[in-house]
């Protein structure tokens, strides 16, 4: 009779939750039986869930409200999970932790290991998002091993593709381009296009990584094929981003523009604080590497704004760092320092403190929530002896005061833990500060060597460039002059031109300003001559070929054919950029 409930509810009352469902839904809910009722919600919801999260999640909650008034577990547990599910999608990952962590202990008390395998997926993605990968690969391979062994295909494309995803952030790619590639068979298998979009755009970015550019993109086209298809907006903003990356790593600079703005327009659509904020983040950094640096501090405060204040902290770390060489480059260091610093701070404390407490606030629940169906439990037992067992009234007595001491022991126990982990927590607090203390002095201090080798470079270009001059000028005069006087000066100048000493001890600066570089170099590509490790330091420079060619002493167009050599001795790509590979050492 609920449905007859529902139907006063909505055309008396006038208000009330479901009141905020549209009358065309409510109305065709109204005739229903719950079991139905439920399942149209959920299907509601999982339709928005990219569209539009919080309408996915109102849907959920909707369902979970009829689900408690019918007393239906099993529904109520799917409705929870569809909720952390929503919150996930914004990158809410506190709260899809305490829907997640209350749908498996729901369908834990039911006794049902396919729910109890579906939300260990569910929380391998937030551990994922976390960036703890050692957790998230142990409960997506619980997952994994339910689904292979009860034969559930259509959940193993999902699980090989996320298995694949933790394989290539822990940067083994050729691991995860197999994973990628045995979930899109099962994905083409059942025809699941949102399935086959987004393996193909995660085996993307394994190609990519591997400096696989023009198969990253094709696989990139295919994906977004796909979400446009199904209409999976937040979808397809994903993909045009990471097609942005790639169009930039081949200078299509016009190109990634374009394709970045896209994505913005996209993200704005369905409203997600996250997807906005990198979208603003990416076009910052494309205009800081195209030396566009007041539009890359425009659009990266812009991402701070928007990321903020929903603790998107990710974003918020790149952006500071655009901010900083944005402003370094303008020579404004006062703002170049700060943004270094709020970097620091983000990357080493908040980001990890965020992690830490959302994980401890679940733990704490759960093990609360335990010790008090455990007493519960241990109560009701006791009730039902006493009226059992009359005659054995003096052992239920010990027995409960035994367990009454047990728990007193435990509960110091616990207290005692908990002070233990608060002293640990304090001490590692402050190690972590002494150590980003010690990281920005060590980084100021590589900023200042790095614009001191910079500076000494130019200085021996433009005494280079002088005195070249000078030699050409006095060779032109000698004829119908004094012969001896010029051979004089030109000697000079030709001594002098060698700079042999600037030249010997700019080397050497440069090398010991980079040792930790040198040793890398060496340890890597030990077929890489000393020459070549010195050549490779003064790219990762940023210092250009005639600059490089002033230091050794030799001509730009040699200094392209050292470049070249060096690039064959360390096996990069067409499309790898040997400055960029530098810099990732």
């Amino acid at each position: 009779m609920k449905h007859i409930f529902l139907t006063v509810y909505f055309l008396v009352l006038g208000f009330g939750s479901m009141a905020q469902l549209p009358d065309s839904l409510a109305a065709a809910l109204a005739g229903q039986d719950d079991t139905t009722q439920i399942q149209s919600l959920l299907d509601r919801s999982n339709a928005q869930l990219y569209r539009d999260p919080a309408m996915a999640s109102q849907y959920a909650e909707h369902a979970q409200q009829i689900a408690e008034e019918a007393n239906l577990p099993a529904k109520i547990a799917q409705s929870v999970n569809q909720q952390g599910t929503a919150a996930w999608v914004v990158g809410d990952y506190a709260l899809a932790l305490e829907k997640y962590g209350d749908a498996y202990r729901r369908w834990e008390a039911l006794d049902d290991s396919l729910g109890m395998a579906k939300v260990s997926n569910n929380l391998g993605l937030i551990y994922q998002g976390l960036s703890d990968y050692d957790q998230a690969l142990t409960y997506f391979l619980a997952s994994l091993r339910y689904f292979e062994r009860h034969g559930v295909q259509e959940r193993l494309g999902t699980l090989y593709n996320n298995v694949g995803n933790i394989h290539n952030r822990m940067e083994n790619q050729a691991k995860a381009e197999e994973y990628y590639r045995r979930a899109a068979r099962y994905f083409t298998l059942a025809a699941d296009t949102n399935g086959t979009s987004m393996v193909f755009n995660n085996l993307g970015l394994a190609l990519k990584d591997q400096g696989r550019g023009p198969e990253a993109l094709d696989h990139y086209a295919t994906s977004l094929a796909g979400y446009e298809a199904i209409g999976n907006i937040f979808g397809q903003s994903k993909v045009l981003s990471n097609m942005g990356t790639i169009y930039i790593q081949q200078e299509r600079i016009a190109e990634a523009e374009s394709i970045y703005v896209r994505a913005l327009e996209l993200s704005q659509q369905i409203n997600s604080p996250y997807e906005i904020a990198v979208s603003q983040l990416k076009l910052g950094e494309l205009y800081l590497k195209t030396e566009r640096h007041r539009e890359a501090i425009l659009w990266a405060l812009r991402s701070l704004e928007t990321g903020e204040p929903t603790g998107t902290l990710l974003p918020l770390a790149t952006a500071h760092e655009v901010l900083a060489n944005a402003y370094e480059a303008l020579g404004r260091l006062d703002s170049a320092l700060f943004h270094q610093r709020a970097l620091q701070a983000l990357n080493d404390s908040i980001f990890s403190k965020a992690k830490a407490d959302a994980i401890s606030e679940l733990e704490i629940r759960y093990d609360t929530e335990l010790k008090d169906r455990v007493i519960a439990e241990g109560q009701q037992e006791a009730e039902l002896d006493q009226w059992r067992k009359l005659a054995l009234g003096g052992v239920i007595l010990g027995l409960l005061l035994g367990g009454g001491i047990l728990v007193a022991v435990l509960r110091g126990r616990i207290r005692k833990e908990k002070a233990l982990k608060e002293k640990d927590r304090a001490l590692a607090e402050a190690e972590i500060r002494a150590a980003k203390a010690e990281k920005l002095r060590l980084q100021e201090e590589i900023g200042y060597k790095s614009r001191e080798i910079t500076n000494l470079a130019m200085n021996i270009v433009r005494r280079n460039d002088l005195l070249e001059l000078l030699d050409r000028e006095l060779k032109s005069l000698r004829k119908g002059a004094d012969s001896t006087k010029i051979k004089e000066l030109s000697l000079l100048v030709s001594q002098t031109l060698s700079l042999e000493k600037e030249r010997q001890e700019f080397q050497l600066f440069v090398q010991e300003a980079q040792q930790n570089f040198f040793h890398k170099l060496e340890v890597q590509h030990p077929e890489l001559s000393q020459k070549d490790r010195r050549l490779c330091a003064m790219i990762r420079l940023g210092l250009s070929s005639k600059e490089i060619g002033a230091v050794f002493n030799i001509a730009t167009n040699s200094v392209e054919v050292a470049r070249y050599r060096v690039r064959k001795k360390l096996g990069l790509e067409s499309g790898q950029g040997l400055k960029e590979f530098l810099a990732e050492l």
